[in-house]
């Protein structure tokens, strides 16, 4: 795309380097609240001198910031990998927040050359959250703000701006993101004049994914949002619920695409496009009907096409508040665009009661049965609420088989009063006040709610309520589509029996999103069942399972195990992210099945909890467990990427396992592993294989790894000679991993990842290497290992522990020796 190329080749310093970070070592956290503009500026240079491993927290505290030029595009002068939170929205002191950028505005006045910009290095996550930035000036080829990736090969970092304006700016592009990994949610980008774009995105040499979610982008000169993905990538994308329209260029331009999966490009409303994907019918072009654009009101007429008709599943969750901080989804959809109206097209029932009569044909007028009943009989989309008088928390006894949910059902339990919403990732500190107990000790009934095989259009979505004593599941979902599955608590409840699973989806049951990303309060607790926690065995899979607790109690520390966290049987492309497993009596997660291919394990905690001090969160088996054919699965990084990678460390068995009956293209990558009960990836039988003639028949079909002969830390970086044995002319990607010391059988483990490169071996299956890896940081008297994986996917065991030695040399006695006192003369290069 030319705009996007034009400015990189204009502004972009872009240096092939990747910086060394230790993977395991928590981040440095520093707080800052400012409330004056000379303090916001001193305060963000900090950025450029902060050392490695350190997360800078500003505080912005409301009211309005005339800065001038003295922002600017900032660097790491040592390229150290620092993280970056810039939050709007403060009270005085910091005591208190009200996130809405109207209320913290940061102003450039029209000066000339006015910008701001971080650029990163390293995996330093950045969140811009919570601000107006408003008449900024930039040079019309440079872009007016900016979050981009200085170093390549590194697609571990987090670039994200939400609840945020960017109005009445000026430049070549008003906001640009550049990086692996990219978030534009809940923003309005208006009233600007850009040369090129209003809003742009690069994957800057990376496998990219961008989340571009419920944003207005409108009335800008230039083109609206563009795109370019030049270099390839196997991650997905989504560009859903936005609103792009009156720009004076093109609205929605989706240029250059090299993806080997196909972007979600869905429920977005524009007035022109330029798309070289093709576009599905969901997509619409109309008039937002905007209320009052000219004076910046961008919410939305009564009659607008964008409100309730958002998409009903969004891969990347859907946000829990819209721009200005309301409720999102008060409707049956989502509306489009970064503003929720207040037009609700719910039919709903007030529950009353806590009583249950148990019958089906006259239920308890007032009960959670005879809302279920009414929703049922709807033709509409239907929400049951709750008003039941009394304190927190009210138990529903249910006694006998529920009503099956046939209709599109929300069950709200963030009605009721007294519920307080969850506002942490690392523990569950919300206040739920409705209890589902389907156990009176003696007996119990399978499920709280039950989506039938035979309900095809059938929805369920349920937050807000916590659930114990269910002897099947208690949310199983049999059939319907797009089921949300967000805020509540499964077991880990005082004086109540187990649920057998909290969450099961089978049968003819399609996408359901259990978790959430980008909002606390939609994670849920998953905690104490007798069963697998989750167990994801319908035939289309298609499934989210995000930000989740499982295996805690709501401490985030103490223990409350499930058989194991997830269980994935014969289930395809379902994605793990971003939740915290721990304390299972078995694998932390099993995936199960030659149906089982596809799916994707990535950003996870397992074997540990994230709370102060990370204590341990023991699973006693494998942190990750594939068998019975289970394949093509992605644990970490994707085949041409670096970014996803899980954390898998104190658990009772390996790190990650593909048992003997495991199937094959299982990818293994840029995962930190380490202090397990096995190696930190195992193929077959547990312990290390030796290499052997190849191609194998087995897991991963027992692919060798590369014998790395030696580790010499140069100033370049780190300098790695050796050897692959395997399948004749093929191409492999080979990953290097830090590890502290060698693990069991003399293999390293992986303590932090250093990076990867190609090597394609001979006719004899052989391949020689001497590469450099481009890091920083003293690694001498430390050690390493290497991974082989296909073009087909299959991953090896790490191989030998190689002791990583200095390149310089000292004398002693008249002998030359290298840094570590080794008399070994061929330390140097």
């Amino acid at each position: 795309m030319r705009t996007i190329g034009k400015l990189l080749s204009i502004f972009c310093n872009c240096l092939f380097l990747q910086s060394f970070t230790y993977a395991t070592e928590p981040a440095t956290e520093q707080e800052f609240c400012v409330d004056s503009a000379q303090e916001l500026i001193e305060t963000v240079h900090l950025y450029e001198s902060m050392p490695d491993r350190y997360m800078m927290i500003i505080k912005v505290v409301q009211g309005t910031y005339n800065v001038g030029t003295q922002l600017g595009f900032l660097i790491n002068e040592d390229r150290n990998s620092v993280a970056v939170k810039l939050l709007g929205g403060y009270t005085a002191g910091c005591s208190g927040r009200t996130i809405d950028p109207r209320n913290t505005v940061i102003d450039a006045g029209d000066r000339a050359g006015s910008v701001f910009g971080l650029r990163g290095e390293g995996s330093g996550d950045f969140l811009i959250e919570g601000l107006t930035f408003s008449r900024f000036r930039a040079p019309t080829d440079f872009p007016t703000f900016e979050l981009s990736l200085e170093l390549v090969s590194n697609a571990d970092a987090i670039y994200t701006i939400r609840h945020s304006r960017f109005v009445h700016n000026s430049g070549g592009v008003i906001v640009l993101l550049q990086s692996g990994n990219m978030k534009f949610v809940n923003n309005l980008v208006s009233n600007n004049t850009a040369s090129f774009d209003a809003v742009a995105v690069d994957d800057h040499r990376e496998d990219s994914q961008i989340s571009f979610t419920n944003n207005t982008v409108a009335n800008n000169t230039g083109d609206g949002f563009a795109t370019a993905f030049f270099y390839g990538s196997d991650r997905l994308s989504e560009i859903a619920n936005n609103i792009f329209w009156g720009n004076s260029g093109i609205d929605l331009m989706l240029n250059d695409f090299l993806l080997q999966v196909p972007t979600i490009v869905s429920h977005n409303i524009y007035g022109t496009v330029n798309s070289t994907i093709p576009l599905p019918a969901d997509n619409l072009i109309a008039d937002p009907q905007f209320i009052h654009p000219l004076s910046m009101d961008y919410r939305l007429g009564v009659l607008s096409p964008a409100i309730n008709s958002g998409t009903a599943f969004q891969f990347s969750g859907t946000p829990g508040r819209d721009l200005f901080g309301s409720t999102r989804v008060v409707g049956s959809r989502i509306d489009r665009g970064a503003i929720e109206s207040t037009q609700n097209d719910l039919t709903s029932y007030t529950v009353t009661t806590t009583s249950d009569n148990g019958s089906n044909v006259a239920p308890l007028a007032g009960s959670l049965r005879a809302a279920i009943k009414a929703a049922n009989a709807a033709t509409v989309p239907f929400e049951v609420r709750f008003q039941i008088s009394g304190a927190c928390p009210r138990i529903l006894n249910v006694v006998g088989n529920m009503l099956d949910i046939t209709g599109d059902v929300t069950i709200n339990g963030t009605t009721q009063a007294g519920w307080i919403e969850n506002v942490q990732y690392t523990r569950f500190d919300g206040t739920l006040c409705l209890l589902l107990n389907g156990s009176d000790g003696a007996s119990s009934t399978p499920w709280a709610f039950h989506v039938p095989s035979s309900a095809s259009n059938a929805r369920l979505a349920v937050r807000g309520l916590m659930f114990a004593g269910f002897s099947d599941a208690a949310i199983k979902l049999e059939g319907g589509d797009n089921h949300l599955i967000s805020g509540n608590q499964f077991g880990g409840i005082g004086f109540t029996v187990p649920n057998n699973n909290a969450v099961r989806v089978t049968g003819n049951a399609g996408n359901t999103m259990i978790g959430g990303f980008d909002w606390a309060g939609a994670i849920n607790l998953i905690a104490g069942s007798d069963g697998p926690g989750v167990v994801l065995d319908n035939a289309a899979g298609g499934s989210v399972l995000g930000n989740n607790l499982i295996g805690f109690q709501t401490d985030g520390v103490t223990a409350a195990p499930n058989q194991n966290g997830v269980y994935v049987f014969n289930s395809p492309s379902n994605s793990i992210m971003y939740n915290s497993i721990g304390n299972s009596d078995s694998a932390g997660i099993l995936i199960s099945g030659s149906g089982a291919t596809g799916n994707v394990v990535q950003n996870n905690v397992i074997g540990m909890s994230l709370e102060s001090g990370y204590p341990s969160a023991v699973n006693h088996g494998a942190g990750v467990l594939m068998m019975f054919g289970a394949r093509n699965t992605t644990v970490g990084a994707s085949l041409n990427g670096s970014g996803g990678d899980n954390l898998i460390t104190l658990n009772g068995g390996p790190g990650v396992w593909v048992s003997t009956s495991g199937g094959t293209g299982n990818r293994i990558l840029g995962n930190t592993s380490y202090a397990n009960q096995g190696l930190a990836i195992d193929l077959g039988v547990a312990g290390g294989t030796e290499n052997q003639a190849n191609p194998g028949v087995g897991p991963n079909a027992l692919q060798n790894y590369p014998l790395a002969m030696s580790a010499i830390s140069v100033p370049a970086g780190l300098s790695l000679t050796g050897v692959l044995n395997s399948t004749p002319n093929t191409l492999f990607r080979i990953d290097a991993y830090r590890s502290n010391g060698c693990g069991p059988d003399a293999r390293a483990e992986s303590n932090a990842v250093l990076g990867h490169f190609q090597v394609t071996t001979n006719a004899q299956g052989l391949a020689e290497f001497n590469d450099t890896l481009p890091l920083s940081g003293a690694l001498s008297g430390q050690f390493m290992g290497l991974t082989a994986t296909d073009s087909a996917g299959n991953t090896s065991e790490i191989g030998n522990c190689e002791l990583i030695r200095s390149s310089t040399p000292v004398f002693k006695s008249g002998f030359e020796a290298c840094e570590n006192g080794d008399p070994d003369p061929g330390c140097a290069p």
